[in-house]
């Protein structure tokens, strides 16, 4: 069985299964999310969601951590900070939207009628099955660290279904250093993890005023070289030689 578990200090889950738990998920985003040209606007977004595809890929392959369960199956678990699982979480929600509507990458693949493009449509519901599984455990990791309480006052975040239905898009053209600037700001959190955890899942949700800032310094910085913003944000991209999990 899929499980998002929290790490023994809380700095982020174990994502374990066994070899099919694992496989048929990585299936599942591959599948939805096509790769990084397959949507305008989500080339870095699909980086992220790419590594989490390719530690799926590690860890059935037995190159993460390895273990028996008590029946003796064979299953594999890999790290993730808990604002990047979130984050992919999050970001799955996006292209699921865009797979439900005419922008499906499949429908402009220049041959929409191979089967390949068959296989991926006729798949597509129990894709996003298996997605919405692994959505729900994280956020149910999530409510361990928060508390009940918190965890309902934060359900216009996670009430995917009703943002599907809004088709709330969140993610185009998200600058991908911000999540960086929040795990890093995660790892070192001395503060309280509950309060700090639901401020990093509204900025994930919500270009604040400061995420619009750190956006900007990137953007100039790739168009016109500016170094000067860029340098004031290699701190804040800077993550620890090592940390307590």
């Amino acid at each position: 069985m899929l499980l998002v578990e929290l790490t023994e200090n809380g700095a982020g889950v174990f994502v374990s299964g066994d070899y099919e738990d694992l496989y048929f998920l990585r299936e599942a985003v591959s599948n939805v999310a096509g790769d990084r040209t397959s949507y305008e606007g989500y080339e870095y977004v699909h980086s992220v969601v790419q590594h989490f595809v390719f530690e799926l890929l590690h860890a059935y392959r037995a190159e993460r951590d390895s273990f028996m369960t008590r029946c003796d199956t064979p299953s594999y678990k890999f790290k993730m900070l808990l604002p990047e699982a979130i984050f992919v979480a999050d970001a799955l929600n996006d292209y699921i939207i865009l797979a439900e509507s005419d922008a499906f990458y499949i429908n402009t693949m220049t041959d929409k009628n191979s089967s390949l493009a068959g296989k991926i449509r006729e798949r597509f519901y129990i894709d996003k099955a298996f997605i919405r599984f692994f959505q729900a455990s994280v956020w149910n990791a999530v409510r361990n660290v928060i508390g009940e309480e918190r965890f309902e006052s934060i359900k216009p975040y996670r009430d995917y279904e009703a943002i599907c239905q809004n088709k709330d898009m969140r993610y185009k053209g998200y600058c991908r250093e911000w999540i960086d600037i929040l795990n890093i700001r995660y790892i070192n959190n001395e503060n309280s993890h509950e309060d700090f955890t639901v401020e990093v899942i509204k900025k994930l949700a919500e270009r604040d005023e400061e995420y619009m800032s750190k956006e900007r310094a990137m953007q100039e910085h790739a168009k016109d070289g500016n170094i000067s913003l860029f340098l004031s944000l290699l701190d804040e991209l800077r993550y620890p030689d090592e940390w307590e999990w």
